[in-house]
């Protein structure tokens, strides 16, 4: 009989500490993901779970400067042992002789790659069904499933990976990691979007715990975190912390300049930024926005007018009138979410497609041959697109996000304020998708779930 395919992904399971985004201290989630599992589990029909990426999130465990082998060794360690329900309920799942379980890499858990970390998270699954490991299909060596999955549903192919593929600060080499996994060489090189996770992020997440809650890393955060260099100041983090972000600073201010002139934003900075770069940034951030276009003058009028704020400390990288700026910042850091987008659209978002959004311009890339479903996760926006040659479809996230303001200047102000001091609201959409095959071929379709079950949000025949 066909196995139904259920996908999720983006779980970021941690250790339950104040930094997991999966489930932090008096989080409920570990006891909902327990219940959808049982639901899975108890279902006539055989299920295929699979787990599309960033199951675990190496990056939020300390050492966060350690990159090496020991140290993922460590941190898996001590994830299996702080979030046991989230392995035994998967261990549970398996009970079942019908089901079985596929785990996809990502680019957070990429160090499972490395059989004696794996190891560690098989055990930790099979702990109570030894005798299911036949039907736990794991990534990388030395097992053959490696960074895609396709498998044909009643005739119809469908194409499953993570979605990092073409992110140019996530996009990674996963054959030269696996080289590494099984030759101990170490010429595997994390993307830009790991480095800055650790180099940059991880020092501000101490201060501004948003920053692992609003995925992506780019070009988001670093946004925010440029509108929040006034409470930086305020509040008194060390020059050197914020100084941190300074390439990236210069690059984001170097577009502002040369699109309006200058003058609002103060002196130049000391650092040069090549055009070329500043081209290049401006093209990535303009594609973040709803048919790739940047902020419209409407929006300038909208969220840049007013005065300085009274009392505010003098910013030597922006200028005095920083209040303008930050907003200008703010808005187009969140008007690329399709969260944001969902705020005045409601649940219509789901039923609506996005075919300017990056990750489905993607995903249209491997709509060809026989593919024609394509899933994805990464972006945490559970989204669909109908193309003429197939489908696209994200699972979205289980992990916790920020959630979002209003459209308009004092709602963006305040919780602007409530990011700075950390008392901002966190919110779950635990999103998944089911494959099934039916009589004429499969119906895809994107759900939620809640603590009083299955909530369909989209469905299609194909």
């Amino acid at each position: 009989m066909e196995h139904t395919r259920i996908i999720i992904s983006d779980l970021h399971v941690g250790i339950q500490d104040e930094f997991d985004i999966f489930a932090n201290p008096g989080s409920n989630k570990h006891a909902l993901f327990t219940g959808f599992l049982n639901y899975l589990r108890n279902q006539t029909e055989p299920i295929e779970l699979v787990i599309n990426g960033d199951f675990i999130d190496f990056l939020q465990l300390r050492p966060w400067n350690d990159l090496n082998r020991k140290a993922a060794l460590k941190k898996i360690t001590e994830i299996v042992a702080k979030s046991p329900a989230a392995f035994s309920s998967l261990g549970n799942f398996l009970s079942e002789s019908r089901h079985k379980l596929k785990i996809l890499p990502g680019n957070h858990d990429v160090e499972l790659a490395y059989p004696e970390v794996g190891q560690v998270l098989r055990d930790a699954i099979l702990q109570s069904v030894p005798e299911a490991k036949d039907r736990l299909d794991f990534f990388g060596p030395p097992d053959s499933t490696r960074t895609t999955y396709r498998p044909r549903i009643n005739g119809i192919l469908v194409q499953i990976e993570h979605g990092n593929e073409g992110d140019p600060f996530n996009s990674l080499n996963y054959t030269t990691l696996f080289n590494d996994a099984e030759m101990g060489t170490k010429e595997f090189s994390y993307p830009p979007g790991t480095k800055l996770v650790y180099d940059i992020m991880n020092d501000f997440k101490e201060e501004f715990r948003f920053v692992d809650l609003l995925k992506p890393e780019m070009p988001a955060v670093v946004l925010i975190l440029l509108a929040l260099k006034p409470f930086m100041t305020a509040l008194g983090i060390p020059g050197i912390t914020v100084n941190l972000m300074g390439a990236v600073s210069n690059s984001v201010e170097a577009v502002l300049r040369r699109k309006f002139g200058g003058e609002p934003l103060g002196a130049k900075p000391s650092a040069e930024v090549p055009d070329s770069d500043a081209d290049a940034l401006e093209t990535l951030l303009s594609r973040t926005f709803p048919d790739e276009k940047p902020p419209k003058s409407w929006q300038m009028e909208t969220f840049l007018s007013g005065n300085e704020e009274p009392g505010a400390a003098p910013n030597p990288t922006l200028g005095p009138r920083f209040t303008k700026v930050r907003l200008w910042l703010l808005s187009w850091a969140l008007q690329g979410l399709a969260r944001f987008q969902a705020i005045k659209q409601g649940k219509a978002i789901f039923n609506n497609d996005h075919p300017n959004n990056p990750a489905a311009i993607g995903a249209r890339t491997r709509l060809e041959g026989d593919v024609k479903v394509v899933v994805f996760g990464h972006t945490h926006e559970a989204l669909k697109t109908e193309f003429t040659e197939g489908l696209y479809v994200n699972s979205g996230t289980w992990a916790d996000m920020v959630a979002l303001p209003q459209n308009g200047r004092e709602e963006m102000l305040k919780w602007l304020d409530a990011v700075a001091h950390n008392d901002f609201e966190r919110t779950a959409y635990p999103t998944y998708i089911k494959i099934k095959p039916i009589r004429s071929g499969i119906s895809v379709s994107l759900n939620l779930w809640t603590d009083v079950g299955e909530q369909q949000l989209w469905a299609k025949n194909i």
